[in-house]
């Protein structure tokens, strides 16, 4: 595929310069990163939406902070491919996402859950096994998130659901090896 660049010496200045304005507040854009989470406020988010009956959304987010993966590889997974791990960890096999494309392959995510292993196991007993962990439909899914982002904005007004990620990731930084982060967080 060729490229053309729409630049050109015959284009007014003022429209050239608002090109590479529009360039940089883009670029500017995406090298900003995610406030982290914190633990304390992970385990506070959860607990508020465990309070407020928003179980899926708890075990979701319990999900996203136990295991740095990107919460599309956790939204995909099959109730039969989570497996007990110990008392307070899960292993999630996940199939789908972007974890999994540049493996080219499944892969084993280690989740630990902590004080919320035993919330995320009576949420799978009330799911079949064939079944999503998570409710599959769009408008669903947009409330869960939408609940997951008012409830950290409500803790912390800095952080967006890309804030889980991040700070999970520097969760676990303190307690891993970098091979073992890495491997965990799909890179």
């Amino acid at each position: 595929m060729r490229t053309y660049n729409i630049r050109s010496s015959t284009m007014p200045k003022e429209i050239s310069d608002y090109l590479t304005y529009l360039d940089h507040n883009e670029m500017k854009q995406r090298t900003a990163y995610p406030y982290p989470l914190s633990a304390h406020h992970a385990v506070q988010a959860i607990v508020q939406l465990k309070f407020e009956m928003n179980i899926e959304a708890a075990v979701l987010l319990s999900c996203l902070w136990g295991s740095p993966q990107r919460p599309k590889c956790i939204a995909h997974v099959l109730v039969d491919n989570v497996r007990k791990r110990g008392e307070n960890a899960r292993d999630i096999l996940l199939v789908e996402g972007k974890g999994v494309q540049m493996r080219h392959r499944p892969f084993v995510a280690h989740t630990y859950l902590g004080q919320f292993a035993s919330m995320t196991d009576r949420w799978l007993r009330m799911r079949k096994g064939k079944e999503y962990m998570f409710t599959q439909s769009h408008s669903h899914r947009q409330r869960i998130r939408n609940d997951i982002r008012d409830t950290l904005k409500k803790l912390d007004a800095r952080y967006e659901l890309s804030s889980i990620r991040r700070g999970a990731l520097e969760h676990l930084a303190t307690t891993l090896l970098p091979r073992a982060l890495m491997a965990s967080s799909g890179h």
